[in-house]
């Protein structure tokens, strides 16, 4: 958006100003221009905020379609034999028509669920108009979801013969489903160890469970990463080396599934041993 862009102000009159023809997308037409002549730099650090209301222009999807189309299809004149360019300018059409496709037919099914007097059914057959195949893979992504979101909601039970499948019953570890089963025998061991998490607790990556189970019996919390990109971690080291890993430290070590990713066991554990005080538990 604009408030996001700086202007050198002789290539913005270089390559013209803004075309006030356009009904929208007026921005990204300049946009074009530009970055066919000049180089164009980008940060990464947030230097504005957009505000979505229901009276933004953007929400007008068969209105900014149509035009980013037309923004497109301008473009043909100025490829000549570069053939980058051309395809390039094919792909953008195809993002577009993608994007705003899925747009419409979610705000299509989503006013369905509230009755069909609500759905917008004008700039659906409009965005159809305007990219059907777009808009027919988007709806059909869409009705194929439902449908299985209504067959995992009606058959929550897991049949033997699915263990044959090549792909896994759930891609999000069994959360789309309820809880993963390992999670239930071990918080069911730690409900009933929950004397035992006190004083200063250590736990890998993590506290949630620390907070857990431990309460107000928990003096001090740490965290143990193996990398230093997690700015929750207190503790920074690998179990299997340990050697920057305090001993003698910790009065309860909350470890869960962490040892079966460690290659050299022995040392993992021998760490732990020597992080505890004499009596600790782990």
């Amino acid at each position: 958006m604009h408030a996001g862009v700086m202007y050198r102000r002789d290539c913005l009159e270089e390559v013209g100003e803004f075309d006030a023809r356009l009904r929208c997308c007026e921005d990204y037409e300049l946009y074009l221009r530009l970055a066919r002549r000049y180089g164009v730099a980008a940060g990464v650090e947030r230097i504005a905020e957009y505000r979505h209301h229901d009276t933004n222009m953007s929400r007008d999807i068969p209105r900014m379609l149509g035009t980013v189309l037309v923004v497109m299809h301008r473009q043909s004149t100025c490829l000549k034999n570069n053939l980058k360019w051309r395809k390039a300018r094919e792909t953008g059409i195809r993002f577009w028509k993608s994007y705003y496709a899925e747009q419409q037919v979610s705000h299509t099914f989503s006013a369905r669920s509230s009755g069909l007097k609500g759905v917008p059914w004008r700039a659906t057959a409009k965005v159809f108009a305007l990219a059907p195949v777009a808009f027919s893979t988007a709806a059909s992504r869409r009705i194929l979801k439902a449908l299985r979101s209504r067959e995992a909601r009606v058959r929550k039970a897991v049949r033997f013969a699915d263990l044959r499948r090549l792909r896994p019953i759930s891609p999000h570890f069994g959360y789309d489903r309820g809880k993963p089963v390992d999670r239930r025998y071990i918080e069911d061991f730690l409900s009933r160890q929950t004397d035992d998490i006190k004083g200063r607790v250590l736990e890998v990556a993590d506290s949630a469970y620390t907070v857990q189970y431990g309460g107000a019996r928990v003096t001090h919390s740490d965290m143990l990463h193996v990398s230093p990109d997690n700015p929750r971690a207190t503790l920074v080291g690998d179990l299997a080396k340990g050697g920057n890993l305090p001993s003698e430290a910790f009065d309860c070590i909350v470890l869960t599934q962490t040892l079966h990713l460690i290659f050299d066991l022995h040392k993992a554990i021998a760490t732990l041993h020597r992080m505890l005080k004499p009596g600790a538990c782990c």
